[in-house]
């Protein structure tokens, strides 16, 4: 699964709205916590604070950054 606590994810609105179905939205979300096949996630301002615990197919592919990442391209 290579998602990891502090990834910054876009995850799909389905499970902050309870549905089944994907929808055509994401929110950007935190990583908090990853326990076997779910992961905790936070959503990120502007949206209020929400946690939820998902499994990863709700986190949209190819729109992951690791915070070491992001924090070495804010510095340079």
């Amino acid at each position: 699964m290579g998602i990891r606590e502090g990834d910054r994810v876009m995850v799909n609105l389905a499970p902050f709205i309870g549905s089944k179905l994907r929808t055509g939205q994401s929110i950007a979300c935190r990583v908090t916590a990853v326990e076997g096949d779910h992961v905790q996630v936070t959503t990120e301002f502007p949206y209020r604070s929400v946690t939820l615990w998902i499994p990863p197919g709700w986190i949209e592919p190819g729109h992951s950054d690791r915070l070491e990442e992001t924090a070495v391209a804010a510095v340079s």
